[in-house]
């Protein structure tokens, strides 16, 4: 447990009365009892967030130290909060990014607010899986900052929402050749680093600006993240500004003790228990791979984030999304998400022997019920297009719009993000031409039954709003 955490605790069962935010005045009145004894607001002793110098300074300080950063901060606002500071900060305003197609939505409300003018990064797809992307390589943005010289800032994903790992070393190199800062959305890498069997942090690789979901794979409260610098300059003023807007001004004590309280628990335990994790992993994937028609992308790759399990059901009779319904219908185990051909399990710290048993033994099950099937035709592959853009984003987003029927929109300007969520990367962007090929994705999505943000109607009848 950590520091903030044992205050909060001493706090709530000493004498003081409160005369002062929040509503409940610590009695609860609905709220159950232990949790709202431990919500307080910015009171003495307890610091204040948008201008730490007592125990949320020392809290923060502790995660630099242990991050290897020259600062950190406290989200709680999540990742999201992070992505638009950095952003913010670092690009000027109307300027060019150097952008990972693979980011997401996030960054995409970043660029519309500060009126950033995106260079894509395309990665590719996943070898035989046409809806999983790898990381990106450092030739495309290698060759994206050849071509854009003007561009002050590139921002890439790493891991991927799949687990996917990219060589942030190189492309730390690359840009800072040209005199460009790295921002790296590490969401998902919250635990990179703290054992040998995972990758390296973006931060111990040169990135200059990571932000870390710490509520993703550590055991923090959702909506908990941190923002880490690699330098105090030249950025640190623009970044608290803008940290300052994007973030609440009256910041959950709650999220802000389970970060100290997640980053406690791996200074104190980190070594047994990602030891653990790795030994529970690769005894999972041993029973795996006795499977005959599922198959796990990546599994055993050091290009593979463990704790990410990749499902394809690409070589079954099965979508993604009726195998994860399969999952919680049959065997009550609710998956992270589903794609058109594949699923995606998490494993975490908390997992023990027996949540590694359960899922074994149904995928086990499952596939021995299965038979060899084609891999299913005419599916496209989203990581194939190039829609080609025909307005600026932030034009196109605050542009009049209407719906048209997704099948007739053609030659159409996407007026909104199209997003299928999770992962919540977007399909297609705002000012971006509707072509045949996009189309044909989103119809393959729709036929799977999956259903991306943006889009409204029904799914025999979809509608996509347009400029």
């Amino acid at each position: 447990m950590g520091r903030l955490w044992r205050a909060l605790e001493a706090y709530a069962q000493g004498p003081a009365a409160a005369y002062h935010m929040p509503g409940h005045k610590r009695a609860g009145l609905g709220l159950p009892p232990a949790l709202a004894a431990l919500d307080i607001t910015e009171i003495e002793g307890f610091d204040n967030l948008h201008q730490a110098v007592g125990c949320l300074r020392e809290a923060m300080d502790r995660a630099a130290a242990l991050y290897g950063a020259a600062k950190s901060y406290y989200l709680v606002g999540g990742s999201s909060a992070g992505l638009l500071a950095a952003i913010s900060a670092l690009a000027p305003r109307g300027g060019k990014i150097l952008l990972d197609r693979g980011c997401h939505k996030s960054v995409y409300h970043a660029m519309y607010l500060r009126g950033l003018e995106p260079v894509y990064l395309w990665p590719r797809a996943m070898e035989g899986q046409e809806y999983i992307r790898e990381a990106l390589g450092p030739e495309a943005l290698a060759g994206a900052l050849e071509a854009h010289g003007d561009a002050r800032l590139a921002v890439i994903t790493h891991p991927t929402y799949e687990g996917r790992l990219a060589d942030i070393r190189a492309m730390a190199e690359l840009a800072h050749a040209r005199g460009v800062a790295l921002v790296v959305d590490e969401a998902h890498g919250a635990h990179l680093g703290f054992h040998p069997a995972w990758g390296a942090s973006a931060l111990s690789q040169g990135a200059d600006v990571v932000i870390q979901s710490v509520h993703k794979t550590l055991p923090a409260l959702t909506q908990s993240a941190l923002l880490h610098l690699s330098s105090t300059e030249p950025w640190t003023e623009r970044i608290e500004h803008f940290l300052r807007i994007y973030q609440s001004t009256s910041p959950s004590y709650l999220l802000m003790a389970s970060i100290d309280s997640a980053l406690s628990y791996v200074e104190e335990q980190g070594e047994r228990a990602f030891g653990e994790f790795a030994r529970l992993w690769e005894e999972m994937a041993q029973a795996l791979a006795s499977c005959r028609h599922l198959a796990f992308p990546g599994l055993g790759e050091a290009a593979q984030d463990r704790g990410k399990l990749l499902i394809s059901t690409r070589k079954t009779h099965l979508s993604g999304k009726r195998f994860y319904d399969m999952l919680w219908n049959d065997y009550g185990l609710q998956l992270e998400m589903a794609g058109p051909d594949f699923a995606l399990a998490m494993f975490t710290l908390a997992d023990g022997e027996a949540a590694y048993g359960r899922l074994v033994r149904a995928l086990l099950e499952i596939d021995a019920r299965l038979e060899d099937a084609a891999p299913p035709s005419g599916l496209g592959s989203w990581w194939g297009l190039r829609p080609a853009g025909r307005m600026a984003l932030e034009a196109a987003w605050d542009a009049p719009g209407r719906l048209v029927a997704l099948a007739r929109s053609a030659g159409r300007i996407c007026a909104r993000c199209i997003t299928p969520y999770p992962p919540g990367v977007p399909l297609l962007a705002p000012g971006e031409e509707i072509d045949q090929a996009a189309i044909g994705v989103l119809e393959a999505y729709l036929g799977a039954g999956l259903w991306p943000q943006g889009l409204e109607g029904a799914a025999q009848a979809p509608l996509i709003p347009v400029v």
